[in-house]
């Protein structure tokens, strides 16, 4: 039986139950005199290296093995048996459990994560993983995120804490996208696209395809692909299995098993705030099996000419006089038998902008020696332009109250107020928690506009606030004006978390207006502050629009004619330039 229309969530039950039914650990022991490795003309992986190989599989349902016959016909099950195949002592450890979130399985376990947000499970979370003494993760998360509504940068924020923890261990991971599901709503459906589009541009030739073919053009599953409108059936499941076989994952840990004579580590990427304009980049976890690493070399790869390495020769030196921007940097080492290995790192260098609302002002610099810009009330027409920095270094900025987000609650008021005994939450003082602005259920057409934006930058802008002293539920709710659906959402009352805030990635724009209402059943929701930081966007591909043609409309005569509209297309990296409508089929 289909599910209905509507949101469907799995959630898991009790750790013993999930120990019953859940977790398979395909492990074939066996005392061998040696190894045994087959090659097939059809095999993707062709290197012989005669290693034993052991890889783990994080995700929910999909990779647990719903839709297909049985676990053997799902993907997980088929790269099982071939991983075997090509030598029987290679395991597979499959830790994906339906309904699985990336907050389930993606942070380690002692994470907490913000209010409404589940925990990592004990025994499937990254931090088993690692435990497990991996040579290589997979990751197969489909779409539970955005049937819960999670956001882009929660969701993207998730998979960045498993990567660093398995990149620190030297442990590749390989990512497939989100997949499509029906009975979704259009801001669902642009979620699992977005994060289909960063996935396959954040992790490149390691993100494995599981959206394209099984997916129809409005985002519902493909009929031949479909198993129960969530997944996929066998079919679905063979094309997976063809698509993760192709990335060679044995003939990608053999090569870099016969490289770990001698590894190059460059260590975490990193992000620093201005005024903070140096690094250090940390070698020393660079090591040679079986000799000694005579040399180390850093170099800059990319990056503004401003930085330079103080000392490239050594394992751990830093970079100085750094400027905004995004840096390459590359650690050579070569040993005493001559071989040479290289990795890089990333360090992007930020500004950043704090406005705080309320009628106490933060006091300039704070304790922590960042500058604060301050909104004592949010009537219509008030502006702030060219924002300091933290740094207090002046910039384009600006922002504008273009409607009241209070509505008609006290027309003569200033929209903002205080008395909150939050304190000091992550590096935001106690003078910049303790007021707010707020808005009303007597309106839901507030907007806020942030101005002075580089069209060559990305910007990242949080809204956060907080209400102490209440016990009901306060959720605010915001969007980008030129998204119809895609609203984000916090709850307020007595707020201490630095991460429970709504937070929006800006590219390819000059200005950005946001939508601000309070949601259906709270009395009130709160802004206490807006936190922008700021560099050179990254260079990745064009994302294209999401087309959006509308409802099927049905015309009765003598009526001959009706209104196709296309205005919730959307295109999140720029804008739409222009729309062309054609009759596809019909009457002439």
């Amino acid at each position: 039986m289909l599910p209905k229309a509507g949101k469907q969530s799995f959630e898991p039950t009790n750790d013993k139950h999930m120990h019953r039914f859940f977790i398979r650990l395909f492990l074939i022991i066996s005392v061998l005199s040696g190894f045994t490795q087959e090659v097939r003309a059809n095999d993707s992986d062709l290197v012989v290296c005669n290693r034993a190989f052991k890889v783990v599989i994080l995700g929910s349902s999909t990779a647990f093995g719903t839709g297909a016959t049985n676990y053997d016909s799902s993907w997980a099950g088929k790269f099982t048996a071939y991983m075997k195949r090509k030598n029987i002592q290679n395991e597979v450890y499959n830790l994906g459990i339906p309904g699985f979130t990336t907050y389930n399985n993606l942070r380690p376990i002692g994470y907490t994560p913000p209010p409404g947000r589940p925990s990592p499970v004990s025994g499937f979370c990254i931090t088993d993983a690692m435990a497990l003494d991996p040579d290589a993760i997979i990751i197969n998360m489909p779409s539970n995120d955005a049937i819960n509504d999670y956001s882009l940068v929660e969701q993207q924020a998730n998979f960045e804490a498993a990567i660093a923890i398995a990149d620190a261990a030297n442990v590749p991971v390989w990512v497939t996208t989100t997949q499509p599901r029906n009975f979704l709503n259009a801001s669902q459906i642009a979620n699992i696209q977005a994060m289909r589009t960063w996935i396959l541009n954040r992790f490149g030739n390691k993100a494995v395809e599981f959206y394209e073919t099984v997916a129809n053009p409005d985002g519902s599953i493909n009929a031949f692909y479909d198993f129960d409108a969530v997944h996929v059936n066998d079919f679905g499941h063979d094309l997976f299995y063809q698509r993760m076989k192709a990335e060679t994952i044995i003939d990608s840990l053999c090569i870099r098993f016969d490289q770990q004579e001698l590894v190059a580590r460059a260590g975490n990427d990193q992000e620093i705030i201005l005024p903070l304009n140096n690094v250090t980049l940390d070698g020393s976890q660079s090591s040679s099996l079986n000799g000694t690493i005579t040399t180390y070399l850093w170099t800059k790869v990319s990056g503004p000419a401003n930085g330079a390495i103080s000392n490239p020769n050594i394992a751990t030196t830093t970079v100085t006089n750094m400027v905004e921007g995004r840096y390459v940097f590359a650690l050579t080492v070569t040993d005493n038998n001559n071989l040479s290995r290289s990795d890089t790192m990333n360090v992007v260098v930020s500004n950043r902008v704090l406005i705080d609302f309320g009628p106490d002002n933060s006091a300039s610099p704070d304790a922590g020696g960042k500058f604060w810009n301050n909104v004592a009330n949010t009537t219509v027409g008030v502006k702030l332009t060219n924002a300091v920095t933290v740094a207090n270094t002046v910039s384009p900025l600006g922002f504008e109250v273009l409607s009241r987000i209070d509505g008609t609650f006290n027309p003569a008021g200033p929209g903002t107020n205080n008395g909150n005994t939050t304190g000091d939450i992550g590096d935001y003082p106690a003078s910049a928690t303790v007021d707010y602005a707020f808005s009303h259920p007597s309106t839901t057409t507030g907007q806020w506009k942030i101005s002075g934006l580089d069209p060559l930058r990305q910007y990242r802008i949080k809204f956060w606030g907080s209400r102490t002293g209440i016990t009901d539920a306060r959720i605010i709710e915001i969007k980008r004006a030129d998204q119809l659906t895609l609203w984000q959402e916090y709850n307020s009352t007595n707020n201490t978390s630095f991460d429970n805030a709504a937070v929006f990635i800006i590219n390819n724009r000059s200005e950005m207006t946001f939508d601000i209402r309070t949601k259906d059943g709270s009395a009130f929701g709160y802004i206490g502050l807006i936190d922008i930081t700021y560099s050179t966007a990254p260079n990745v591909g064009n994302i294209p629009p999401v087309a959006r043609a509308g409802n099927d409309i049905s015309v009765s005569l003598p009526n001959s004619s009706a209104t196709l509209n296309g205005s919730a297309s959307t295109d999140d990296d720029g804008e739409i330039v222009s729309y062309e409508w054609s009759k596809l089929t019909g009457p002439a």
